[in-house]
């Protein structure tokens, strides 16, 4: 037995080792969640590692901070560990791990390094980079701007910039642009999570079926939420309009409206949130989360052109 928090009570409560990954009711709520895998203790060794914290878990992987001891001495690194209901739902791990590699593997900036791997079953796990003064653009959503325009420009641009290369050299699309998956530094360089996996998810039907979802449908284009369609380019500049829309207004696209409103619902106006906003910046994020695909920007090359034009001409705050 061990213990672990109930998700919806906050009650800490016993599971058993042989349900991990399962589906358990709560004895306190009656509520019924996934049972998760026990946190390794801070200062464990693991495989040559030493743990030194939690820093997230989904259903998808737990990860830690952690430093290097037989490999990488002293380096702090990012351990993630894919999640016991993941292997038991995923219908083909191996694909799931070559999507990993390949994208940890690109030799880009904009996307974190994947240093080390192992596969073997029963300890399987990735370690990556540390990401010293990165942060999640998600903590921008504070219903108000907290960043400036050009600060918003030069992020986003660069973001364009990681996606246009993967796309043209390795044909990599993300497929779920939200906050939480944007990492930025004070110098606005960007870090692009989960690059190339989400792909290889949307198709596995067993882990959706079982509680496995984490596309946020404020973000995603109109024709992903219809028809899961979502193909080229244009799918993930829709989601990157979305970001671009955040770090201007501080706050989430079609925020309130449920999934199923927002294919039809209007293009978000910037200026009801921000009505100082420059006339340019707002005109280039509805033309990327634009509904209708001939009106949208669909080409990461001309978006890129847009936003240099930007920075060229003083991030248009002339106007």
């Amino acid at each position: 037995m061990f213990n672990f928090r109930c998700t919806y009570c906050d009650s800490e409560i016993q599971g058993e080792y042989c349900h991990i990954g399962e589906r358990v009711e709560c004895p306190l709520c009656s509520s019924v969640q996934i049972l998760p895998d026990p946190i390794i203790p801070q200062g464990s060794r693991y495989h040559g590692y030493k743990i030194e914290g939690l820093l997230g878990s989904t259903l998808l992987w737990t990860t830690y901070k952690i430093e290097g001891l037989d490999k990488f001495p002293n380096e702090d690194l990012i351990l993630r560990i894919p999640t016991t209901f993941f292997h038991k739902n995923v219908r083909s791990v191996q694909r799931f791990y070559n999507a990993v590699i390949k994208a940890g593997t690109l030799d880009m900036p904009e996307f974190p390094a994947l240093l080390d791997r192992c596969l073997l079953d029963g300890k399987v796990y990735f370690v990556f980079e540390y990401l010293k003064g990165f942060r999640s653009i998600a903590g921008l959503a504070s219903g108000q701007r907290l960043i400036e325009y050009h600060e918003a420009v030069s992020i986003v641009g660069n973001i364009a910039k990681g996606l246009s290369k993967a796309w043209s050299n390795s044909l990599m699309l993300h497929k779920n642009l939200v906050p939480s998956n944007i990492l930025v530094d004070e110098n606005c360089n960007v870090k692009v999570l989960n690059l190339g996996i989400y792909e290889f998810l949307l198709k596995d039907y067993s882990l959706i079926e079982n509680g496995f979802s984490v596309w946020d449908c404020r973000y995603v284009s109109p024709e992903f939420i219809s028809s899961n369609s979502s193909d080229s380019p244009a799918c993930d500049i829709c989601s990157l309009g979305g970001i671009f829309y955040l770090l201007l207004t501080g706050r989430h696209p079609y925020d309130g409206l449920e999934p199923e409103e927002i294919p039809n619902a209007p293009v978000p106006n910037i200026f009801d949130a921000d009505p100082a906003c420059p006339p340019r910046l707002a005109d280039i994020a509805s033309r990327m989360m634009s509904k209708d695909l001939e009106n949208r920007i669909y080409e990461l090359r001309r978006l890129i052109e847009c936003f240099f034009k930007l920075l060229k001409s003083g991030f248009g705050l002339e106007e």
